[in-house]
């Protein structure tokens, strides 16, 4: 029983924290998340493949590099089984920017034309979280789907945002 609820405190907690995190990726690159919103709505299958090739593709190099750490060992293998963990977080992070977006997507979509408050952003963002957290459907299509469609939506708006700068010079 204590093991139980040790599980679900870490649960609780870590929701709250992932939904200050988002609110606070919203709220600190408000243009980044309008154009991940925006590029959610409009090109959610070109995301969805995009974040597809690349989380397979970087996934592979990255389980491919801890393998090699695994049979090297030592101070080498430690250093490919580094390697494998950044690319892997450098993933989830790119992911997590656009998860901003989609919560932001929802609260449009929730909330219509109205001012974006804290409440109503906690209430979105609670929303997406706990559809994670719902068992098997959660666990096993909704986090993977809104992951590779955030990594994917991170990396269109980037592309924009770069060739938005070079237009302006």
């Amino acid at each position: 029983m204590p093991e139980l609820l040790r599980f679900l405190l870490i649960a609780l907690f870590s929701g709250w924290t992932f939904m200050a995190f988002l609110v606070a990726i919203g709220l600190l690159l408000p243009r980044f998340t309008d154009v991940s919103a925006q590029v959610l709505r409009t090109m959610p299958g070109r995301s969805f493949l995009l974040g597809l090739v690349n989380g397979l593709f970087l996934g592979l190099i990255a389980v491919v590099l801890f393998q090699i750490g695994q049979r090297i060992g030592g101070f080498f293998g430690g250093m490919f089984g580094l390697t494998g963990l950044i690319i892997l977080l450098g993933l989830l992070g790119l992911s997590a920017l656009s998860l901003a977006g989609m919560a932001w997507l929802m609260h449009q979509r929730l909330y219509g034309d109205a001012a974006a408050t804290l409440p109503t952003l906690l209430c979105t963002t609670l929303i997406l979280i706990s559809a994670g957290f719902a068992p098997i459907a959660g666990w096993f299509i909704l986090t993977p789907l809104a992951l590779i469609l955030g990594l994917g939506a991170t990396l269109i708006a980037l592309v924009q945002q770069v060739r938005g700068r070079q237009q302006e010079k």
